[in-house]
């Protein structure tokens, strides 16, 4: 029985890391094609010419031909992934924890994917600035935001495809235990039904949860968003399918073109509607709030400042603010300031300035 054990753990090794080298190709594949589509090398910035293009066209067929050498016996892995958790009894508390840690990671991936299309739509907004070589830096940033969602995209494929397999597979053992008339009063057919009702109710209370965070982080940023903005035409935030927030006018539809100063008004009322609406409020820190706001706007999130947290810190670089005049709202909250003095290229001295 060790021997065959052994054996089926090969097998699952072995066809795991077939599925690794499947992904791995795919996302190769998807790279060449968008470095052909942009005609521009993400990293160098330099324009791809036509004979490096139809090297690069030769490539990709070579490594489509691979992928479809590289053919997985799907079957047989279940099989085989079947059979394995029958002879180790199946530890169903192990599979819950890792299809847990699936769903986290599967969550993370899709919020950096809301945060990279925030920094895009970001970038749309520089870009129409004449300076030359600002263009050019904005557009090897764009290009390689678009690898980074490919790349992105590619493990949140993966990972359910995992879930997938991990949950078929919790199902295929469950009928085939529960189908065994001999098995159907064993403590270990209760254990499965049990375990796989746990499962049930674990993923439904994640929806549930994930729902109303979600519901609860949009209201409590469209509260901070319409106290800080100076726009009457705005209604509020809205979370997208990307959670990334989306300004909402008053007719109810998005605004699709944002000012650098809106894009920091909506990152900071994201960031206070996050702390806000947290079970335990934590210190938060914030780097630059105040560098393409206006006067007005400026005002508000100073004066704003203080609800954010119990504890907060703000790196602010010189002539972002007037220390003398800006900060007098909240003069009487502030614990201490500090100044970064620069010594050497290699060395800089911080000096407390004030002490509350």
């Amino acid at each position: 029985m060790e021997k065959r054990r052994r054996e089926l753990i090969e097998i699952r090794k072995d066809d795991s890391q077939k599925q690794l080298a499947l992904g791995s190709l795919r996302q190769k594949i998807d790279s060449l094609n968008l470095l052909i589509s942009n005609s521009v090398c993400p990293t160098c910035g330099q324009r791809v010419p036509n004979e490096r293009k139809v090297l690069l066209d030769s490539e990709i067929i070579d490594l489509k031909k691979e992928l479809e050498n590289k053919n997985i016996n799907q079957e047989k892995f279940l099989n085989a992934l079947t059979e394995l958790n029958h002879l180790n009894k199946i530890n169903f508390e192990n599979t819950v924890e890792r299809l847990r840690r699936i769903t986290n990671e599967e969550d993370k991936n899709n919020l950096e994917i809301g945060s990279i299309d925030s920094r895009l739509e970001k970038i749309k907004t520089l870009i129409q600035s004449d300076d030359s070589s600002l263009i050019s830096k904005l557009h090897i940033d764009r290009d390689n935001l678009h690898l980074q969602i490919i790349n992105t995209k590619a493990k949140i494929k993966e990972l359910s495809s995992s879930i997938n397999v991990t949950t078929d597979n919790i199902n295929r053992t469950s009928r085939l235990i529960s189908g065994s008339a001999q098995s159907k009063n064993l403590k270990s057919t209760k254990d499965v039904k049990c375990y796989s009702d746990l499962v049930d109710v674990f993923s439904q209370a994640i929806d549930i949860l994930r729902s109303k965070l979600k519901n609860a982080i949009q209201v409590e940023a469209s509260r901070v968003f319409k106290n800080l903005t100076t726009e009457n035409q705005y209604k509020g935030l809205k979370i997208n399918e990307r959670y990334g927030l989306t300004i909402i006018d008053k007719d109810g539809q998005p605004v699709s073109i944002r000012s650098a100063g809106a894009e920091q008004i909506v990152a900071y009322s994201f960031i206070c509607a996050l702390n806000n609406t947290a079970n335990k409020p934590a210190p938060v820190v914030i780097d630059t709030p105040f560098g393409r706001l206006d006067l007005k706007h400026r005002k508000n999130i100073i004066t704003h400042i203080p609800e954010i947290a119990e504890q907060i810190i703000i790196l602010v670089h010189e002539g972002e603010i007037n220390r003398d005049t800006d900060l007098e709202p909240i003069g009487d909250r502030i614990g201490s300031i500090y100044d970064i003095t620069r010594i050497s290229s290699s060395q800089s001295q911080l000096i407390n300035s004030k002490e509350g």
